[in-house]
């Protein structure tokens, strides 16, 4: 490894330290041994005579090291935008393109883009960042990631943000559960809430909600807190597809954006176990993010176009099956 190279890998290890103010936490994300971490933060120390972390009583950066944050975020972010804009004069050259993603949108969308994208720019590799919208956020304003893809972000002077995906929030209870709490209403019930259910008529069932820091389940407590109600979920978890599972199962009620019910046929099956009623007044918005102060290299650009279209086919097969199945669940006699 050349000492180009050397000097940036040394700088982004540190900054990573930085950020988590723990070797052992920051070598962990690094996938690298907290030896070599320390290696790296005591041969920046070495090369420019300075002392950057304070060991004890706990870690924390010195005057020298909060300079050093300060210079090497800007030294790594313009090496990469200098890569980029070498890679956009050979249109065969290498580069990266650094993506942010929460979990869900990954699962359901990013494959789609991988293959599309692949068949354009073979020699651009991407490095994808998994994480919730607050995290993507943080990582668009830092300047580590080139592009975020996430719900219900929030623009910025300094972020700009293209809407991808508009979807409905939908209440989501197995039938057999549905039926055992509305009896022999069950089906005149499902016909009326399909046509949009409020949450002053929400089931009183018992709640499978995401954490309180994900954006989803601030927008139920939101909601919850307008009409006095108190939200006591009898399970919480940040993995979604648990929450669906549970959900199917009969472990009580959820909420669900459009997308895991109707965009794919395994998500679609889903709607025979389970009744799925809009949510009325909510739509998720799924946006594409990134820096408003860097010009984006060419393949970065037609990522985002590729986003564009990959998210406009979804939405246009996400509100014909949801429609076949508001139409299917209304013209039920028997639930």
């Amino acid at each position: 490894m050349g000492e180009r190279q050397m000097s940036l890998l040394s700088l982004r290890y540190f900054l990573t330290a930085a950020e988590e103010m723990n070797f052992t936490a920051a070598a962990k994300q690094l996938y690298i041994t907290q030896q070599t971490l320390s290696m790296h933060i005591a041969r920046l120390e070495r090369e420019y005579q300075v002392e950057l972390f304070r060991r004890k009583p706990k870690l924390s950066l010195t005057p020298e090291g909060e300079r050093m944050v300060k210079y090497a975020s800007r030294i790594v972010r313009l090496e990469r935008v200098m890569s980029a804009e070498f890679a956009d004069l050979d249109q065969n050259a290498r580069g990266v393109l650094s993506l942010g993603i929460s979990r869900m949108r990954a699962r359901y969308f990013f494959h789609r883009l991988w293959q599309n994208y692949r068949e354009q720019f073979p020699n651009i590799e991407i490095h994808l960042h998994e994480g919730s919208a607050d995290v993507l956020e943080k990582l668009s304003a830092s300047r580590k990631t080139d592009l975020c893809i996430g719900i219900e972000m929030r623009p910025s002077p300094s972020i700009c943000v293209r809407p991808l995906l508009r979807e409905d929030f939908y209440c989501t209870v197995s039938k057999d559960l549905f039926r055992s709490f509305c009896g022999e209403k069950a089906g005149e019930t499902a016909v009326e809430f399909s046509r949009g259910l409020s949450f002053e008529r929400l089931p009183d069932l018992p709640l499978l909600l995401l954490s309180p820091i994900n954006r989803l389940r601030r927008i139920v407590d939101r909601h919850m807190d307008a009409i006095d109600r108190i939200v006591r979920p009898v399970f919480e978890s940040n993995d979604l597809e648990l929450l669906v599972s549970m959900c199917e199962n009969g472990a009580g009620v959820t909420f669900l954006p459009a997308t895991i019910l109707f965009l794919t046929e395994a998500a679609f099956a889903r709607t025979e176990r389970i009744c799925a009623f809009p949510v009325n007044g909510i739509q998720i918005e799924t946006s594409l993010v990134y820096p408003s102060d860097l010009e984006l290299p060419h393949y970065a650009q037609a990522f985002i176009g590729l986003c564009e279209e990959v998210f406009a086919e979804s939405g246009a097969i996400i509100r014909s099956k949801s429609a076949a199945y508001l139409k299917k669940l209304q013209t039920m006699r028997r639930l």
